[in-house]
């Protein structure tokens, strides 16, 4: 078979330059770069099919995506126009009000990924055992500095040093801490035996977006079909990688990042899903008020000062047409649809006038009827005597309700007002050991009173809290002990308390506000009835897809015949000292749990103790 170029030597030159002209591709393809802040790996992979898959070539695109190296800002690449796309974090708020025309096209995560990991020195240690440290920081990372901020530690109290990529600098001991991923770092430390621990900043309410595809001003006015063709083609990849894990694992590893684990890119996939909520929320989606809300977040930590105007920093895919041709028809349409009313309305005025003998013969039928309605007058009047009773009985019961409350307030106000007293009187001559008591006392006394406060607004519904819509990853083992050691200061220091907490536990997606008033008002009402020197343990563990927590105490126990009814508010025991509390706990226990479609349980002997069982769904 012959060769173009033999056949092209055939035929004269003017028909050899319309058949090459004919072989030349009608349009070429608009080259631009991807720039990716981290190194090669599934976090990225919607960008890797939309590439492999052709999607980015079937929009006229020839895209180029590169990786993150250590001591670059990808950020920077973007805007000084090394790269026309990039991937970055929620401080392109901050970048934004810098004054850098950043734009974000879409969200890729909904949660963002960021953690802070440590050395694990002992279960004990806390966010605040990283102070002096040696701490290994990435660029972008503001989410994190803002959460130490909230954490009232500051950088200056920190030896900050560039990211090197390398999770080794932690295991080797090069750095104390390091900036990581909650989608991939975790599972090489598991994987290397490193026992570590983990800090998100969203158990300091600090949930924001991450992995945020993002662009310029400048590229969106001089390119704006070409920024809509590269959006919906990235969309359109991480579809299909959502889809097609295994596939997209199998490009990653033959193309990008030959080095990398099979089992880690899958580990990777399974959380980055997790993250996405792509079965809940369509993937690119982004709302003004998230996005308000993480800058309020900064400008209340010092780091955001101005305003940010968010209709110019989010990217709308569908901006609204020019609609003045449309008013103007619909105007016209107005004007003859006024101009038929007006003719409508003479020809109704002639109709009424031949309705009026017919109204005058109605009129008998609407006496009859107002006769009838004088009567179901009456029956109402009576409901509503009915029903002002029911209300004067209703008050009543709110006045016993209200005295309860104000009962249980004196005994803390009480401790409350004597322990500032002897502070204020005799502070120059009480020692440290002394002074501590009564700050002791003071604490637990407004602790007391918060709980007071925030169960009664519970029950009454007055203060009743708007849950979010999806639940959150939440670190079970850290929220449980947090929420214990807290109780434990307030009530269990005449107690011997045990945690036991099974490490399978993990992160579960759970709603956090109900899950924290479960253990909570376990833990506080097993010491509020176990006498001194007796013992409370606390256990939580993963049976399958359920989370198990379970609460046991030596106490004083709940008689059989009460055990049915101690879920209900304002129920005390027959063997309860009425100064303890208002009954009201297990009530919330019980609404909380019903919330989460769990089920509670209950094993109790008088003189013997008492054990709480919870079961969560997962």
């Amino acid at each position: 078979m012959r060769t173009l170029t033999t056949i092209l030597l055939t035929i004269p030159p003017f028909l050899a330059l319309l058949a090459l002209c004919a072989v030349t591709p009608a349009f070429a393809l608009d080259q631009v770069t991807l720039q990716l802040k981290w190194q090669h790996q599934f976090q990225f992979a919607g960008y890797y099919a939309a590439k492999q898959q052709g999607y980015y070539r079937d929009a006229g695109l020839d895209v180029t995506i590169l990786p993150a190296t250590p001591g670059k800002d990808p950020v920077l690449d973007v805007i000084d126009g090394k790269a026309q796309y990039g991937v970055g974090t929620s401080s392109l708020l901050l970048v934004r009000d810098a004054g850098k025309p950043v734009v974000a096209l879409a969200v890729i995560f909904q949660h963002s990924p960021y953690i802070l990991l440590t050395k694990q020195f002992s279960a004990s240690q806390t966010i605040h055992s990283l102070a002096g440290k040696r701490l290994m920081l990435e660029p972008e990372a503001d989410e994190l500095i803002a959460y130490l901020k909230s954490e009232g530690i500051s950088l200056e109290s920190l030896q900050v040093s560039k990211h090197t990529f390398s999770i080794n600098d932690l295991i080797v001991g090069n750095v104390d801490a390091m900036s990581g991923y909650i989608t991939d770092d975790p599972h090489e430390l598991e994987r290397a035996g490193f026992a570590y621990h983990a800090y998100t900043p969203r158990s300091a309410g600090i949930d924001f977006y991450g992995d945020n595809l993002f662009t310029t001003e400048n590229e969106i006015r001089n390119h704006p079909a070409r920024v809509r063709a590269f959006r919906e083609a990235s969309l359109k990849g991480w579809h299909y990688a959502l889809k097609h894990p295994d596939a997209t694992i199998d490009l990653i590893i033959s193309t990008y990042s030959p080095q990398s684990n099979r089992a880690h890119l899958k580990y990777e996939a399974g959380q980055i899903r997790q993250l996405m909520h792509p079965d809940l929320l369509e993937i690119g989606y982004m709302n003004a008020g998230r996005w308000q809300h993480i800058a309020d977040t900064y400008a209340s930590l010092g780091m955001l000062w101005n305003k940010v105007e968010l209709r110019k920093f989010m990217y709308d895919p569908d901006p609204h047409a020019d609609l003045t041709l449309y008013y103007r028809i619909a105007g016209a349409l107005l004007g003859i649809a006024l101009l038929a009313s007006a003719v409508r309305l003479i020809k109704t005025t002639r109709d009424l006038k031949r309705s009026e003998e017919h109204i005058h013969r109605q009129f008998d039928e609407i006496s009859l009827i107002n006769a009838t309605l004088e009567h179901k007058v009456e029956e109402r009047t009576e409901e509503l005597r009915l029903a002002k009773r029911d209300a004067e009985e209703a008050n009543l019961a709110k006045s016993r309700f209200l005295a309860i409350v104000a009962h249980e307030f004196r005994t803390p106000l009480a401790l409350l007002s004597m322990s500032v007293d002897i502070v204020d009187r005799y502070s120059e001559r009480l020692s440290t050991e002394e002074l501590q008591n009564q700050h002791q006392q003071i604490r637990n006394a407004k602790v007391q009173m918060a709980r007071l406060i925030d169960s009664v607004l519970v029950f009454s519904h007055q203060g009743k809290t708007t849950f979010p819509e999806a639940p959150l990853l939440l670190d079970v083992a850290e929220v449980c002990r947090t929420v214990a050691e807290e109780i434990i200061l307030a009530w269990g220091r005449e107690h011997t308390f045990s945690i036991v907490i099974d490490p399978e536990c993990g992160e579960q997606l759970l709603i956090e506000i109900p899950f924290r008033r479960i253990i909570t008002n376990l833990l506080t009402n097993a010491l509020r009835f176990t006498p001194p020197g007796g013992s409370v343990t606390f256990s939580v563990a993963l049976q399958e897809d359920r989370l198990v927590i379970q609460v046991a105490d030596t106490g004083i126990g709940i008689p059989e015949e009460e055990q049915q009814k101690v879920f209900e508010a304002f129920c005390r025991g027959s063997n309860v000292d009425a100064r303890r509390g208002l009954g009201l706990g297990l009530s919330i226990v019980n609404e909380a749990v019903h919330l989460m479609n769990g089920t509670i349980s209950l094993i109790s002997t008088v003189g013997v103790g008492s054990i709480f069982r919870v079961e969560l769904p997962v």
